[in-house]
């Protein structure tokens, strides 16, 4: 196996760092709820997760039109303010590896599709927030992934090379970015993106708990 050492690690926030999956289904259900429409499971829901809260009501209402969808994704934003840190939790692993990175020197933020502010008031409740020194949401690009702004604006305010930086990610828009941005990448296949579809687009690694990953990367 190839060894990698790296500079900067950039995560993925939902299906990396932290399982959202409860409280996004509770908001997208109490969207359902609001339309007459009966609840989708957690376990559907959790695959559909991924892209923002526009791809998620795509998911959701297939068969909406465009001004249901606007509606939707509106609507969702309002429900799930009011419930996405009510059983939200970090992955097993999650601290002692941040831990283990900021102790190696090592630099740290996230890229993700997440809005921001509801990301920083995740990290703060979760007590992680003091790992990160770079929060990247949709308000700061233009282009979401798999385009590779956001992990690009990182390595410019980091002044690293991509080829000393790993992207860790759970699906396959994830892994693009990263690869686009000329990282090294790591696919997360405990999160929320099907296997075949990380596979698919070719990581470096691959990592079935967070644990693994000191023993993969320098």
């Amino acid at each position: 196996m190839d060894s990698y050492q790296v500079d900067g690690l950039i995560f993925d926030f939902d299906g990396v760092l932290v399982d959202t999956a409860e409280d996004i289904a509770s908001a997208a259900n109490r969207v359902l709820q609001q339309y007459g429409m009966s609840a989708v499971p957690v376990g559907i829901v959790r695959r559909y997760i991924g892209g923002g809260a526009e791809a998620l009501m795509r998911r959701v209402l297939p068969e909406a039109p465009e001004a249901r969808l606007r509606e939707a994704t509106a609507l969702f934003k309002t429900k799930y303010g009011e419930c996405y840190d009510v059983q939200t939790s970090l992955y097993p692993g999650v601290e002692e590896v941040l831990e283990h990175y900021l102790a190696a020197g090592k630099r740290m933020a996230i890229a993700t599709n997440k809005g921001e502010h509801l990301t920083e008031g995740l990290i703060r409740k979760l007590g992680v927030h003091g790992y990160f020194g770079l929060v990247i949401g949709p308000e700061s690009v233009a282009h979401r992934k798999p385009d590779p702004e956001a992990v690009e604006l990182i390595l410019k305010h980091w002044r690293v090379g991509p080829e000393r930086t790993l992207l860790i990610g759970d699906t396959a828009d994830d892994i693009l970015a990263g690869k686009a941005a000329g990282t090294v990448t790591v696919g997360a296949l405990y999160g929320y993106g099907a296997e075949r579809d990380i596979r698919g687009a070719r990581p470096d690694l691959v990592i079935r708990s967070m644990r693994e990953l000191p023993g993969l990367i320098s």
